[in-house]
């Protein structure tokens, strides 16, 4: 959808050709977001499989080279390092996104069991709980803040 076109569905003015039978605007944003965010992880999967063949290919470089030397480089597995710390930014965001979305799911969990454990007064197990769900919020900042620096 261009963005014309989004001025317009957004306005009430024109309707998308994609659009289901009785779905409203909400779910059909709803549905399109999803359907986009699909697409992310599936790239994103794709380039995290690139990044781990450069690096088997690079590994299997430095092999070759002891082969044929007798002693080992590390240059080629280095260099692939950093070439792919600077060409695939956007899949390390993404995929620290991810991660960091699965600690806070489970930061939620233990919010849920620290919930439970107050409501029957049992305040030994509320303060574990509340231990791991600090944990898992400090840990999905880390993940967030790992791809920034």
């Amino acid at each position: 959808m261009k963005l014309f076109e989004m001025e317009g569905f957004l306005r009430g003015k024109c309707l998308p050709g994609d659009m289901k039978v009785n779905e409203t605007n909400a779910e059909y944003l709803v549905r399109k977001f999803a359907e986009a965010e699909t697409r992310c992880a599936a790239l994103a999967a794709e380039n995290a499989g690139l990044k781990a063949l450069a690096r088997g290919w690079a590994n299997a470089t430095d092999d070759r080279l002891f082969e044929e030397h007798g002693e080992i480089f590390h240059d080629s597995i280095d260099a692939c390092e950093e070439e792919l710390k600077t060409i695939c930014p956007a899949t390390d965001a993404f995929l620290a996104e991810v991660r960091a979305q699965g600690a806070e799911q489970l930061a939620s969990l233990a919010g849920n069991e620290c919930q439970r454990y107050k409501s029957v007064n049992d305040r030994s197990g509320a303060r574990k709980w509340k231990s791991i769900v600090i944990l898992c919020t400090d840990f999905a900042a880390q993940l967030r803040k790992g791809v920034q620096s």
